[in-house]
């Protein structure tokens, strides 16, 4: 029985000792991952879709990452698409234009 009262104090305080080292580690494994997702989350909505988000895990944690990966290939997709009609617009509005103008110099001459 003394034995077990000399013993309660130091087994006390090595299971305080080891419960905060595995909290701070376990920490850690949950933060890293959520901070990546952040990261690129943050570089997505400034329209930079060049980042993935590399999470090796099954959890929903790895689930969100993945998700996130998608989206963003899909918003790069969409917008590299969207920057091609653009530039073809941008054409047809500049060819209308010179034809306007061929138009006006044919019926009015020369425009100044």
């Amino acid at each position: 029985m003394k034995a077990l009262q000399k013993a309660i104090p130091v087994l006390s305080v090595v299971i305080i000792v080891v419960s905060i080292i595995a909290a701070f580690f376990y920490t850690i494994y949950m933060t890293t991952p959520i901070k990546k997702i952040s990261r690129i989350s943050k570089q997505m909505a400034a329209l930079d879709f060049n980042g993935l988000c590399i999470v090796r895990r099954t959890d929903e944690i790895g689930v969100l990452a993945d998700s996130l990966n998608d989206l963003s290939r899909k918003l790069s997709s969409a917008l590299s698409e969207l920057q091609s009609a653009n530039q073809k617009l941008q054409v047809d509005i500049d060819m209308e234009r010179q034809l306007e103008r061929q138009r006006v110099e044919f019926f009015f001459g020369s425009v100044p």
